[in-house]
């Protein structure tokens, strides 16, 4: 068999190493004498001779590189044959005992002959459990590209410094450590088991860069209450399946997980709750995570950067950072894809929270609950913000503007987003795009303005747009190209300022509720009016109509049917009050008499109240025309002269107190005294007519109600003529004449107007 040349020339190098090394050994006792540095050499193996049964090559060159302040390099020069993955075949030159380490850690003797280099070892195999427990080590430990074949352990150890950059290991337990400078599980360590921290103290930073944390379905890495003086990297192909964890850690510098992957399913991939970070949390630029990133009641002084990150945790948390605190601004921009809910519940932003180009998905579900959220600044969830599933800031207070221009909120037949009771210092913009597939709800919110130019509301028969109750300080503007297809319900809302309802979309079926509203300037147009029975406005109040809106009387009647054809008297009543303050009297009163035109024709009155209402309209137009009485009076006059000229001419209506009695016939006259007033039939029909007023006639002739006389209608032809009749006409007029004159004095005086 020939032997590989690599290989031999590994071996020879490796004999070479012996041969050197035992020389300096045999000459150093043989001689006795040697320079300084021999002489501790010579002390080093000897104290190791009597703790040891014997040494290896290996570790006595472990030893001298250890005393004179060098780095013991056990690698072979061939990065094929170094590679920690490959360390089962590697070869015993390699290979050093754990307890040697232990040993050197702990002896006082030993410690003493140990260079200020420390021990620094790149490329071995420590073979054995290597437990540091308990020490103090004053000095570093590197153990760099090597491979440690059972567990390290450093409970309540204290160590100057720790590098396991590029290593492998099986479990750490070192809960109670402290470290006085760095502690370094990077570039490629990996840890097969768990990592243990509790409690743990970290003069400088802790640096997990490309380290990769396995346990899955278990705790990869714990540092519960760990307080670390700077900061922590788990970044740049930083790797962890099973739950990595920092409950109630205190980091006073960055926590950087920029490029990381943390793979948990179903469970908590990142653990930060309760934690401290001074600085800022980067969990962004390709980061992964299956399973949720937890952060509840963590205080973060700086930003929460999660651009271009990716979660996944279907049906679970992404992020649940309830009661979390965070001085500057939380970012969830850049490509930010989040598959679950992401949670922050009463979480407390001292600068913005940025949701735009990004993605937030959990269909059927929440895909953002921040209910009582307080952002000092912004909420920004615009410029292509996707949510699939119910976005929900309800009771949020926003020291600034709600954005959500651009934003698309998809929950088809649910809430596509809910800011109930929700208080903005400034503005909420939905705006340039905005577009919603399910209700948006704002139902007892407070802003300075709402804006909605160029934004689409869709849920088909439902409530698009629910500000029931609403306060907005200034102006509403939903226009220039406002769409909605369902209810936009505004009712009960208070817009002190310009509402506008111009420029919309009338192709979709819009309903518009204004019920109880308060509005101070209403600013439409006649072709965004809603179509007849989409509108409702009982109750709405509003102070102006804009210049530029439709101000006649057909116009805003119009306006008014368009509630359908049901009766409602209050907008009638606004439309007139408002009329009355822009100075247009004459408009006033003619839309209360249509107000009640319309209530005789499609108001729910009946009967006699109904017959009632139409006398009150024919005679005093439900007293605003109270001048169309004098038409009735002056023709019921003019009647009455023509009945009473009749019944003086056929001797129908004769002197009071002397009446001609023939057997209900009149054929003949007495004669009348000289000063007896002469019959006049105008001004006895006035006299009838009018209440009060005596004019000296009515008291001196009356009706003959049981006589009979003849008219001539012709040169041949006669007609009888009861004077029961003219009795009748005369109780009627005076009755007529008591109501017409009540009637027109009530129209006159405003006693009388419904």
């Amino acid at each position: 068999m020939v032997e590989c040349p690599v290989r031999s020339r590994v071996t020879q190098m490796y004999k070479v190493k012996e041969i050197i090394l035992f020389g300096v050994l045999v000459i150093s006792l043989a001689s006795g004498s040697a320079n300084n540095s021999g002489k501790s050499v010579i002390q080093l193996v000897q104290l190791a001779n009597q703790h040891f049964d014997s040494l290896s090559t290996s570790e006595i060159l472990l030893l001298t590189a250890v005393q004179n302040g060098e780095v013991a390099d056990y690698r072979t020069g061939e990065p094929k044959l170094d590679e920690v993955e490959k360390f089962a075949d590697w070869k015993e030159q390699k290979f050093l005992r754990s307890n040697v380490i232990s040993w050197l850690c702990k002896d006082s003797d030993a410690q003493t002959l140990i260079s200020n280099f420390g021990i620094r070892i790149n490329g071995a195999r420590f073979d054995g459990l290597l437990d540091l427990s308990y020490c103090s080590v004053t000095y570093p430990l590197m153990f760099i590209n090597s491979v440690f074949t059972d567990n390290l352990i450093l409970l309540n150890a204290e160590l100057f410094l720790l590098y396991l950059s590029g290593s492998t290991i099986q479990s750490i337990y070192a809960n109670g450590l402290i470290v006085k400078k760095n502690l370094a599980f990077n570039d490629g360590f990996k840890a097969i088991k768990e990592v243990w921290l509790l409690d743990a103290q970290v003069g400088a930073g802790i640096n997990c860069q490309n380290g990769k944390f396995i346990n899955k379905g278990g705790i990869a890495f714990a540092a519960d209450r760990i307080l670390v003086e700077g900061g922590v990297n788990l970044n740049d192909g930083f790797s962890a399946f099973g739950e990595i964890r920092f409950n109630g850690a205190i980091i006073n510098g960055d926590m950087n997980c920029k490029n990381g992957s943390f793979i948990n399913p179903l469970g908590m991939a990142l653990n930060l709750s309760g934690i401290t970070i001074t600085k800022n949390l980067f969990i962004n630029d390709g980061f992964y995570a299956e399973g949720s990133i937890v952060l509840t009641s963590g205080n973060v002084g700086g930003s929460i950067n999660c651009g271009n990150a990716k979660l996944i945790n279907k049906g679970g948390y992404t992020i649940n950072g309830d009661q979390c605190n965070v001085g500057g601004s939380i970012q969830l921009h850049e490509g930010f894809n989040s598959e679950g809910e992401l949670r922050l519940q009463f979480a407390n932003v001292g600068g913005n929270l940025e949701a735009a180009n990004c993605l937030l998905s959990n269909p059927g579900g929440f895909s953002l609950f921040a209910e009582g959220i307080t952002v000092a600044k912004n909420i920004h969830l615009r410029d292509n913000f996707v949510s699939k599933g119910k976005v929900d800031i309800s009771s949020a207070k926003i020291g600034n503007n709600l954005y959500c221009d651009g934003g698309k909120f998809l929950n088809e037949n649910g809430v596509a987003l809910s800011a109930v009771n929700i208080t903005v210092g400034g503005g909420i913009t939905m705006k340039n795009g905005f577009l919603a597939k399910g209700e948006v709800v704002l139902v007892g919110s407070y802003c300075q303005q709402f804006e909605c130019q160029g934004s689409t509301f869709l849920n088909p028969g439902k409530k698009a747009l629910n500000c029931y109750s609403m306060t907005v300080e200034n102006a509403v503007a939903l226009s220039d190209g406002f769409k909605a297809e369902g209810l936009v319900n505004m009712s009960n809302a208070v817009i002190n300022g310009v509402f506008q309802w111009r420029n919309i979309d009338t192709n979709m079926l819009v309903k518009l509720n204004l019920d109880d509203a308060t509005v101070g300037t209403i600013w439409d147009d006649k072709d965004s009016w809603p179509k007849k029975g989409n509108l409702t406005l009982q109750g709405f109040v509003y102070n102006n109509i804009h210049k530029k809106s439709p101000r006649t009387l057909n116009d805003r009647l119009e306006w008014i049917y368009r509630q359908g054809n049901s009766f409602l008297a209050q907008p009638y009543e606004q439309l007139a009050k408002v009329f009355k303050s822009m100075g247009y009297d004459k408009l006033t009163k003619q839309i209360l008499y249509q107000k009640n035109i319309d209530r005789v024709e499609r108001g729910d009155i009946k009967g006699i109240e109904k017959f009632i209402h139409k006398i009150l309209g024919w005679t005093i137009g439900f007293g605003y025309k109270p001048e169309r009485a004098l038409i009735w009076i002056l023709l019921i006059i003019l009647l009455g002269t023509a009945v009473f000229k009749i019944g003086n001419n056929t001797q129908l209506i004769v002197p009071t107190g002397n009446p001609i009695i023939a057997s209900h016939s009149i054929t003949t006259k007495e004669k009348l005294p000289y000063n007896y007033p002469a019959f006049h039939a105008f001004i006895y029909s006035i006299d009838v007519f009018v209440p009060i007023i005596d004019l000296q006639m009515k008291r001196y002739w009356h009706p003959y109600s049981t006589a009979i006389g003849e008219i001539n209608i012709g040169s041949n032809r006669k007609i009888s003529i009861h004077g029961g009749y003219i009795r009748v006409w005369f109780i009627f007029q005076i009755i007529m004449g008591w109501v017409l004159t009540t009637l027109l004095f009530a129209g006159i005086s405003k006693i009388i107007q419904i």
